[in-house]
């Protein structure tokens, strides 16, 4: 099983509790399945004596010349050519039972970790070439057996020797390179310091024992070979020759001072299966370079604690001095002391080196920080956890027992280069290094661990390694975002796992094969709650594994159990063989990423996803293709983001839970059956569209909540709901199969209306539905209307009277229309519906009439009539104009404007406006044909404005809006001649009884002429429409005369432009003609007051006059004589005011008793204004004067005729001169 996992956070990766104890596996030559066997080549000579040759040994081709490769086997009875090596190195040599006398000659020969090993039967083996001891190996020989070295025999570099207790090891060479006395790196059977008696070599039969040294110093003599056998404290420092622990009862040997062992040897035997420590005293250090330690204890090669049974030595004194630290031996190696100084290399051939401190200063252990370590064979571990990364540099030998040891409770991290041609198992460590450069071509690197994290690719050496995962559970994290070329083989007997940090995505573009069942991001094993890193490793949902390569060669189990799974679009059988299949466990996802996976590999999903991202997706915006059958472990989700989903596989979909199909793209379908009677339950959400093309056969609820779902195959008896309160978008049930549950249409209630149409929108097709429909008020049935009879969707096959309580959007597709039917909806009852429903029409309209005609059979049908008009469209035709005068008081003028219909079909129009112009809509319909309406237009008229405003009409026509210009109160004046012509008038309409007061208009004048512009107003400000009928007011202006503004006659010379004002008639006026025409005309009776420029004295002595222009009761003044207004009046008020220097306000309230009148009206209003025909008066300090009239005329300001002086005589004299005309 394939198992890839994503932790939480690296950064608590190695924070987890801290064990006290020296628990440690250390992984052994026999663990380590991954590093091939040496290859065996047997010699036969047959060329000539030179072992370079390859014809002189089977096969054709020689041993490699290296420490690693090769075994050289011979086993000829009699050698015709005996070997010359030369200058040579070999991995190992065997000799076997067949064997003559054989002597290997040369210059140098260098023997690698295999050894030697002659078997029972052969003959005298003699070395006569000088020969190097160069690893830590065994000669193994039997009681039959000599092994002769004649050669000078040298000591490699952290190398060690380990003879068979049976045989005979002589000859001068190796004699001497064993030495009359223990060197501290030859052992004979794993319990014995080996040495030479002169003839042959011999195990040391005498040692000297800790019980009869006891805890004196003195005791102990430099030449001494100690056995420690009790647990002594010895009283200073010593030293020694070498130390042997070999009793079956662990010991602690105690030291004082500074101590040395002289052949640097300290020997672990094989009979020892206990805990052995060295502490105390001020430094150990070795007397010849090397401080080597022997551990031969079996024991060791399982994982103990400190209450284990297996053999731990520990050296907890400082270890000082220019030596190198060797390791033998399969037992284990614990150093603790972070004030080691001693310089020098650190050799590992067998069993482990365990640094057991978890300070910061952890490195330290290991002496001078120049040290570097070399696995040659054995490992390296930390015991406990410890947030200090290690940094010394590794170099990996190419052996085979290589590892960086897994110490049970621990945790550690590697920041040290590893280099070197060889690999290594690693075990619980973090490779914080990414520029690694061990191993190459044919090497894989190896973990039997469940936390075994990286920091990149580099982390794992030379680019041609591939990564092993073995063991019973092993696992691989990638601490960054890593993209490895590297292939992986998960070969673990239980569960392998691949994971990425929370966070992180893990890239694996090399091919992965393997039988182990494979998780993908989660934690694997045994590890219990509370336990080292229980907490640390689980997986994180933001985590992404990447599979790009040839996965054909895995057989195992595919499971993903947190983060993502995502398939690279390089990825060639992503999940293996299909033999086994491929899990998805919440919350966990697998990403489809645009590929087409045409492996038939079953698959069952589980949940929703990374937050709701769907346990299967697509997150590529290109189709994604599975052939796979997908079933459910849970309720689960199937996204489509950017691309589609076609899942091809048409088998039963299996699971009896609910199915959500979502996401935003459009084109996803679903061969399937989808499984699981009554238990499964579909959901459609999302914008996307969804296609089912399989006979599914569950019975569940069916609801379509979002986008569109397609039923092109089959639906059992399952209740399907189109929108409502839990839908959003226009979520729409089509297809052109069949679905033989109860479909209901939803409206909005509080979350989207539901849409039914046969084959999806646009597309013409058929949909049964043997059940019932219902429509509910908001929801819409859509058809697509081509051209021909019986041409567009259709629902068919409903069992009952449908009730259609929603609307219908008839779609044209477009194309050349005639009159025809259409079937749009058939059930197999007589029913009929009670009326036919509403519809709007959308797309190319091919005009005419539509009708909805229920059909007593069960039927409903279209009707298209009157092709050929062509649609109602609507032109503003006609638009008014408006130069009103402005009502201060608020008021509007209304216009007519006419919409005209140009199509030949029938329709409506509504008129619309802006806020100065409003628009009233013609309303209803305008019948076919070039017919038109009439709506009306008004605009108010509350201040002085002029412009223009668009008026329109919906639905437009070619032209569909008009133009209103408006004028309000800005009368055009022209003044480019002498005489200044008046200008267009200003009109406004008041009915019967209703007020002229707030009427009024200014002067605003047109070109660019010469003569005098004074820009003056005119207010009506007070009068009723007594006439019975609505009254037209006008006003127009002309400019004053530059003649006006000169002339001599004081009683001519004008202060304002002209005012004609006309209107106001009562039912019967009388009317007075001059020379030039009508002149004045008897109106209402209505106050009138002008504004006007003037700067001089006697202002006071302005009036309000009337142009006479050839009235005969004036003849003294003569035509076009200005006299004063109030003379025009016909009739005489009853009091009459004309006072000089008043203003309206003060006169109308009279205000300070300013009329002086007795009998008086008091206040004068509207209704009482008669009485005071004839008054009128003067405003200094507002510019303007004002009189009470009752006939229209031209209007200026003068200042007051010397005719009319007689005013002053009083208002009987002029009372009897007004009645008596």
């Amino acid at each position: 099983m394939l198992s890839v996992h994503t932790r939480g956070s690296s950064k608590r990766f190695w924070t987890g509790s801290k064990k006290a104890m020296l628990a440690l596996a250390v992984i052994g030559a026999a663990g380590m399945s991954q590093l091939a066997s040496a290859a065996v080549i047997t010699w036969d000579g047959s060329d000539s004596t030179a072992w370079a040759t390859g014809g002189n040994w089977v096969g054709g081709n020689a041993p490699a010349d290296d420490l690693v490769t090769d075994i050289a086997t011979f086993n000829d009875a009699s050698y015709t050519n005996q070997p010359d090596a030369g200058t040579r190195s070999v991995n190992g040599i065997t000799v076997g039972a067949s064997s003559g006398a054989l002597t290997i000659s040369g210059t140098s020969l260098s023997i690698g970790k295999g050894g030697l090993t002659v078997a029972s039967g052969a003959g005298t083996v003699t070395f006569s070439a000088p020969v190097t001891i160069a690893a830590a190996q065994s000669w193994t020989a039997t009681a039959s057996n000599t092994v002769t070295v004649t050669g000078a025999v040298t000591r490699g570099a952290g190398a060690t020797i380990d003879f068979s207790t049976v045989g005979t090891f002589d000859g001068a060479g190796l004699l001497a390179a064993v030495g009359t006395t223990v060197q501290g790196w030859a052992t004979i059977g794993g319990t014995n310091w080996a040495i030479s008696n002169g003839t042959n070599v011999i195990a040391l039969g005498t040692y000297y024992a800790t019980t009869t040294g006891g805890n004196t110093a003195a005791n102990y003599l430099s030449t001494a070979n100690v056995d420690v056998d009790s647990s002594p404290s010895i009283s200073a420092g010593i030293t020694i020759n070498s130390l042997r622990f070999a009793t079956a009862t662990g010991r602690t040997l105690t030291l004082s001072g500074t101590n040395s062992i002289a052949s640097g040897g300290i020997l672990v035997t094989n009979t020892t299966d206990r805990l052995n420590v060295i502490t105390g005293g001020t430094s150990l250090t070795s007397g010849n370079g090397n401080l080597t330690i022997i551990h031969n204890d079996p024991g060791a090669a399982t994982a103990v604690t400190s209450t284990g049974n297996a053999s731990l030595l520990t050296i907890a004194t400082k270890i000082t001095g220019a030596i190198n630290l060797v390791k033998s031996g399969v037992g284990g190696l614990v150093i603790n002391n972070t004030s080691n100084d001693f310089t020098g290399t650190i050799y590992v051939n067998g069993g482990a080196i365990v640094n057991s401190n978890t300070s910061a200063n952890v490195n330290a252990v290991f002496g001078n920080a120049a040290n570097t370590i070399v696995l040659n064979g054995g490992g390296l571990g930390v015991s406990g956890q410890t947030a200090t990364a290690i940094n010394r540099s590794v170099t990996l030998n190419d052996v085979a027992g290589n590892a960086f040891a897994l110490a049970s409770g621990s945790g550690w991290t590697m920041a040290g280069i590893i280099s070197g041609p060889g690999t290594t198992n690693f075990g619980s460590i973090y490779l914080s290094g990414t520029s690694n450069t061990f191993g190459g071509t044919g090497k894989t690197v190896t973990t039997t661990s469940q936390v075994f994290t990286i920091a990149g690719d580099g982390s794992l050496g030379h680019t041609a390694n591939s990564m092993t995962l073995a063991g019973a559970n092993s696992a691989i994290t990638a601490g960054n975002d890593i993209t490895t070329n590297r292939n992986f083989i998960l070969s673990g007997s239980t569960s392998s796992g691949i994971s990425a940090d929370d966070t992180r995505t893990f890239t694996i573009n090399g091919n992965i094969s393997g039988s182990a069942n494979t998780r993908i991001s989660e934690v694997i094993g045994n590890l219990a709650a509370g336990s080292a890193f229980a907490t640390n490793f689980q997986a994180g949902t933001g985590s992404v594994v990447v599979f790009n390569g040839d996965n054909s060669g895995f057989t195992g189990v595919l499971e993903v159990r947190n983060g993502t799974l995502r398939i690279g679009s390089s990825a060639a059988s992503p999940f293996g063989t299909i033999a086994n299949g491929t899990t998805v466990s919440a919350p966990a996802a697998i990403d489809l990423n645009g590929t087409t996976i045409s492996q038939n590999e079953a698959i069952t999903i589980q949940g929703t996803g990374i937050s709701s991202g769907g346990a299967l997706l697509n997150s590529s915006a290109t189709t994604a293709t599975l052939a796979g059958l997908v079933s459910t472990n849970g309720n689960s989700s199937i996204v489509a983001g950017s691309g589609a989903i076609v899942l091809s596989n048409t088998g039963t979909m299996a699971g009896s839970h609910n199915l959500i199909i979502t996401g935003s793209a459009a084109g996803s379908s679903i061969a399937s059956i989808i499984g699981g009677g009554a238990g499964r339950s579909l959901t459609k959400a999302g914008i996307g569209s969804w296609t089912l093309t399989g006979a599914s056969t569950y019975t569940g609820a069916t609801a379509v909540n979002g986008g569109s779902l397609f039923v092109n195959g089959s639906l059992a008896n399952t209740a399907t709901a189109v929108g409502g309160a839990s839908a959003s978008g226009t979520p729409t049930l089509g297809g052109t199969g069949t679905i033989n549950g109860a479909v209901t249409v939803n409206g909005a209630g509080g979350g989207a209306a539901g849409r039914l149409t046969a084959a999806d929108i646009g597309t013409i097709g058929t949909l049964t539905i043997a059940n019932a429909l219902t429509t509910n008020a908001g929801s819409t049935l859509y058809f697509d209307i081509g051209v021909g009879l019986n041409n567009s969707d259709k629902l068919t096959g409903i069992t009952a009277l449908p009730t259609i309580n929603g609307s219908l959007v008839l779609n044209f597709v477009g194309g050349s229309y005639t009159n025809t039917t259409y079937e749009l909806i058939n059930w197999t009852t007589a029913n009929q519906l009670a009326s036919a429903p509403t519809f709007t029409v959308e797309g190319a309209d091919p005009g005419g009439t539509k009708t909805l005609k229920i059909n007593t059979n069960g039927k409903l049908i279209l009707e298209l009539s009157d092709i050929g008009l062509t649609p109602a469209a609507f032109n503003v035709t006609a638009v008014p104009t408006f130069n009103v005068l402005r009502n201060a008081g608020g008021g509007s003028v209304s216009g007519s404007v006419t919409v005209l219909n140009t199509g030949t079909a029938s329709g409506t129009a509504n008129l619309t406006a802006g806020v100065i112009v409003s628009a009233t809509s013609p309303g209803g319909s305008i019948a076919g044909g070039d017919s038109d309406s009439s709506g009306s237009v008004t605009l108010t008229t509350a201040g002085y404005a002029n412009g223009s405003q668009n008026v329109s009409v919906t639905p437009a026509g070619a032209s569909p809006t008009g133009t209103v210009n408006y004028v309000v109160g800005y009368a055009t004046a022209d003044r480019t001649n002498s005489q200044s012509t008046f200008g267009g008038a200003l009109t406004a309409t008041v009915t019967a009884s209703g007020s002229y007061a707030d009427l009024s208009s200014k002067a605003q004048f047109d070109g660019s002429g010469s003569q005098t512009r004074l820009g003056s107003e005119a207010i009506l400000l007070l009068g009723t429409n007594a006439t019975g009928g609505s009254e037209t007011v006008s006003m127009a202006w002309r400019a004053r005369t530059n003649s006006e503004s000169n002339i001599s006659l004081p009683t001519q010379k004008l202060y304002s432009d002209v005012v004609r004002l006309t209107g106001m008639d009562i039912a019967s006026p009388n009317v007075v003609n001059g020379s030039g025409g009508e002149i004045r005309r008897q109106t209402d009776t209505f106050a009138l007051q002008m504004t006007y420029v003037y700067a001089g004295p006697n202002e006071s002595n302005l009036k309000l006059a009337w142009l006479n222009n050839g009235d005969g009761n004036y003849a003294t003044e003569g035509d076009n004589t200005w006299v004063l207004a109030t003379s025009g009046n016909f009739g005489i008020g009853t009091y009459v005011y004309a006072g000089l220097g008043v203003s309206w306000n003060d006169f109308i309230n009279d205000t300070g008793n300013v009329r002086n009148i007795s009998g008086d009206d008091g206040v004068i209003t509207a209704a009482n204004l008669a009485n005071y025909l004839g008054s009128y008066g003067v405003n200094v300090a507002g510019d303007n004067v004002w009189a009470v009239l009752n006939h229209n005329s031209d209007f200026a300001v003068i200042p007051e005729p010397a005719s009319l002086a007689l005013v002053s005589l009083g208002a009987l004299g002029l009372l009897a001169r007004r009645r008596s005309r």
